[in-house]
């Protein structure tokens, strides 16, 4: 399932992130990268506040939606 449409306050395993090369770099540092354990703290309107190893991370949208999780 998308990120976007995850349940909050479960944790979630990133399968797979369909972003840009420099973009999936970026947020590879940000522990945004396959395999990943996260957790979705607050959404609203789709934008997301996830949990990941590193700290807090708000993602908008249009992100969340190309970021598969189980």
């Amino acid at each position: 399932m998308i990120l976007a449409l995850a349940p909050l306050h479960v944790e979630l395993e990133i399968i797979k992130v369909m972003l840009e090369e420099t973009e999936r770099k970026r947020f590879e540092k940000l522990g945004i990268k396959v395999g990943s354990k996260i957790t979705i703290l607050d959404s609203t309107n789709g934008n997301l506040i996830i949990f990941t190893e590193t700290g807090r991370v708000a993602l908008d949208k249009s992100i969340a939606t190309k970021i598969l999780v189980r």
